[in-house]
């Protein structure tokens, strides 16, 4: 889910960004400091919550959440406030809020908003699908009389592809224009779609909605018979031919509908090793994966992409679109080699040239798209030993679980945390500036926490405060200066290492080491001399 959150104090701000990453690792958190800012991102974003303090600067929490419910009338909203319940009670309640934190913020009370925040959440997508499917079938004849529930009893949602339209950064949210409504296809062309005795109990529904573009649904029912893939592969072809485009939601239950709209990126990321990629056309399932296992995998699918989709979403949105050339020539490739239209040695060529390629991209990705790249590599070396389409599908088609498995140990073991990130920043920051004059409260200014927040978490990790990590650094430095720079004296060493009083470099380097400056030097000198003599 993407939340933001609203305060003008930004060491407040901080500090519930953090608490909410932290209760929340999964979900997409944004922060401002003031309501313009907020109409701004809210206008060109969409977000699931808005979390607001009612004291903001020019325009009020209040009448920023009052724009909301014209404007964004589907916006969950919660009120971060310092009064007391009554005080704002009556106001938030004509603008159905329902939550509110007071500050100080306890982490067990934030606990509880976000997970209330999360249920207002969940039932409020599934009322929007419900009400959008109700729409289509009420706008069809020979279902008027029918209710949602009615047409979903005794059926099941069941995955069977998926396509996205574009490989974008544009969320699945605002790609209204993938598909306009002049090129929907009429009831008579769905019913035409599936006239074969095989698909004759299915029904196949569009809808539109403001947590979606235009979402088609299979329903399948539970006693239908395994369905050959090369027929649906048919069907499909046969469809794409005239509508170009489609988006065909996989599931297994009907909740899980809107699930797979939040985390698309996630399954894009997931079915990598599926699906050949193509931009604004459909994405095959492989024929070994849709035939061997479809009945046992499919049924519990969606539940492992659901418990594994926060670990993508963390950095395959960073890289979906910089691996855009490649997946456009791998999927050429892949085209030209089922219609044998390239030989095994251009084939191998290609391919090669396609990891190449691949490798080079990764340099300018960082972190969090290496680590994709690197378990993608692992498939594709594999492409290198082998060069034929059934070898190929053996080698790359795995088991969804086993993947998900693999992956999470990678990131379990290769993710530095938050906390890990803010420890080594404050190094960085320190072997920046060490020759400055560093305090606590400099430090707290410059990563806007506040500095118990910030010494918690340092003395965890390194078990040390970051002012005594300072000074071991600075007499570290003062140690090779000592060495390396005879010229200076003791008060010029200690001034460029950050101690600009002689008196407290002395004592400090004692303290350190055992020992003061200038026997520290003359020691080292003779040493020296002992080694030459």
């Amino acid at each position: 889910m993407k939340i933001l959150i609203v305060d003008d104090e930004p060491i407040i701000l901080n500090l519930i960004g953090s608490l909410t990453k932290k209760l929340r690792p999964f979900w997409d958190v944004t922060t401002c400091l003031n309501a313009t800012e907020a109409k701004e991102r809210l206008s060109n974003t969409r977000y699931d919550i808005l979390l607001t303090d009612i004291n903001l600067p020019v325009v009020s929490g209040l009448e920023l959440a009052s724009w909301c419910r014209k404007e964004i009338p589907t916006l969950i909203i919660a009120i971060i406030s310092a009064y007391s319940e009554f005080e704002f009670a009556r106001t938030a309640m004509s603008l159905d809020i329902k939550h509110y934190i007071l500050k100080p913020i306890d982490e067990a009370q934030y606990e509880e908003v976000l997970t209330d925040l999360e249920h207002e959440y969940i039932s409020k997508k599934k009322n929007i699908i419900k009400e959008s499917l109700n729409s289509y079938v009420s706008s069809r004849s020979n279902y008027n009389s029918q209710s949602i529930e009615e047409i979903m009893r005794g059926y099941t949602l069941m995955p069977l592809l998926i396509n996205v339209g574009s490989l974008s950064k544009t969320s699945w949210m605002q790609r209204d224009t993938l598909l306009s409504k002049k090129n929907l296809l009429e009831k008579s062309k769905i019913e035409s779609f599936f006239k074969d005795k095989l698909f004759k109990e299915q029904f196949l529904w569009y809808f539109e909605g403001p947590f979606s573009t235009i979402i088609t649904i299979v329903v399948i029912p539970n006693n239908q018979p395994k369905i050959s893939p090369n027929i649906v592969k048919h069907k499909i072809d046969e469809w794409l031919n005239d509508q170009k485009k489609l988006i065909i939601v996989i599931s297994d239950k009907m909740e899980y509908i809107s699930d797979i709209m939040d985390f698309q990126n996630f399954v894009l990321a997931r079915l990598t090793q599926h699906i050949h990629f193509e931009k604004s056309s459909c994405h095959y399932i492989s024929k070994t994966y849709m035939s061997n296992k479809l009945q046992s995998e499919l049924s519990t699918g969606c539940e492992i992409l659901d418990e594994n989709k926060g670990m993508y979403m963390q950095f395959w949105e960073k890289t979906l679109t910089q691996f855009k050339p490649s997946e456009t020539h791998w999927f050429q490739i892949v085209r030209h080699w089922q219609n044998n239209n390239y030989s095994q040695e251009m084939c191998e060529c290609e391919l090669k040239n396609f990891i190449d390629i691949g490798e080079a991209q990764a340099t300018n990705i960082g972190y969090r798209g290496r680590l994709f790249y690197d378990i993608h590599l692992t498939l594709l070396r594999n492409i290198e030993k082998t060069f034929t389409w059934k070898s190929f599908e053996r080698k790359t088609i795995e088991d969804i679980e086993v993947l998900c498995k693999e992956i999470k140990v990678f990131v379990e073991e290769n993710f530095i945390t938050r906390e890990q990130q803010l420890v080594q920043d404050v190094k960085k920051f320190i072997h920046q500036n060490y020759k400055e004059k560093i305090t606590n409260e400099d430090i707290s200014q410059h990563f806007s926490y506040s500095i118990v927040h910030i010494s918690n978490i340092f003395k965890e990790i390194c078990d040390c405060t970051p002012l005594d990590y300072l000074n071991n650094f600075r007499i570290k430095k003062a140690k090779h200066a000592l060495i390396s720079k005879r010229e200076m004296s003791i008060s010029q060493v200690g001034d460029s290492c950050g101690f600009s009083d002689p008196s407290y470099f002395s004592r400090v380097f004692k303290r350190e080491t055992g020992i003061s400056p200038d026997f520290f030097r003359k020691s080292m000198i003779d040493n020296e001399n002992q080694s030459f003599d």
